[in-house]
């Protein structure tokens, strides 16, 4: 067995990480391989065992690999799933940011690592969307795992748009902008604009806006078979901007539009430590408020 290793070694104690997690795989006979591009992180380092690991350049690792590893936090897991869905791979994503909704495995539990070989995990699907941006000049397509987000940029300005549904209108907001996220993007960004907490296993597109001019608008949740559309309204004078998953951005012009909806494709993320999502939604919230779980602190 061969996994493929995507840390984030821009991470404050990352690669020591990395190291214990290329440790335990070969104790479990699965045969680690990094991208080439981070070998100089590693030479020199006696701790590091370079005759078991395997480097290769990107795009053969990931095309041989059996599973995907990604190791940081969520932003890092969003960024490798782009890439395991491109080759249709699992991926495990292993938590060593703050809190890591989606990693089925903390760092304390590296020794669950040998079930990746015995088959004993499940796997979730996790709806993507997929989000078509039209110009005048060209059709540019984006994948989101967790959102999409219409704002104003770094300039605290209102602006307004119009979002139909299956060609019918449902909403036109004056706010800092609105956010489209999967039930895995429940808890990001929408969670923070006051959206709700959105079972994975539910597929739905929420609508959230973001510091609406009213006291009335909230979100609207979709059935996954509906095509959302959002334009900018004519009167707009200041940019406007479209971001995926906080990765990728570009600019919304006064004739463009968005659709967006459901993908085809899903991300497949292993969850070895049997978790349900209320029992990690529970203990993620205690650490982040810094609250004791079974008696214990978590930081």
């Amino acid at each position: 067995m061969k996994a493929f290793l995507m840390p984030n070694l821009d991470k404050p104690n990352a690669q020591k990480c990395t190291q214990r997690v290329i440790s335990k795989l070969i104790e479990y006979n699965i045969m680690p391989t990094i991208d080439n591009r981070y070998r100089h992180f590693f030479e020199g380092d006696e701790d590091f065992p370079n005759t078991e690991v395997e480097f290769l350049d990107f795009y053969t690792a990931i095309y041989s690999t059996d599973v995907v590893i990604a190791i940081g936090g969520d932003g890092t897991i969003i960024h490798s799933a782009k890439h395991a869905v491109a080759y249709d791979k699992p991926l495990l994503g292993i938590n060593v940011g703050r809190l890591g909704f989606m990693a089925g495995l903390e760092m304390s539990e590296l020794h669950l690592l040998k079930h990746l070989v015995e088959q004993d995990y499940t796997i979730e699907n996790r709806m993507m969307l997929r989000c078509l941006h039209y110009t005048e000049e060209a059709v540019n397509e984006y994948l989101a795992l967790n959102d999409v987000v219409i704002s104003n940029g770094a300039l605290s300005r209102i602006i307004d748009l119009e979002v139909l549904c299956n060609d019918n209108p449902v909403a036109s907001y004056r706010a800092d902008g609105v956010i489209f996220a999967t039930p895995t993007g429940s808890t990001a960004y929408a969670l923070s604009a006051g959206g709700p907490i959105v079972e994975p296993a539910l597929n739905s597109i929420s609508m959230t806006p973001i510091c609406p001019h009213s006291l009335v608008e909230r979100t609207v949740i979709f059935s996954d078979d509906k095509v959302l559309m959002a334009r900018s309204c004519v009167y707009n004078r200041h940019p406007i901007y479209i971001t995926i998953d906080g990765e990728q951005g570009a600019k919304l012009e006064k004739n463009d539009f968005l659709e967006i909806m459901r993908s085809p494709q899903t991300v497949k993320l292993i969850n070895l430590n049997k978790k349900q999502f209320y029992e990690v939604l529970d203990q993620k919230f205690k650490l982040h408020n810094n609250e004791p779980v079974n008696g214990n602190y978590l930081i």
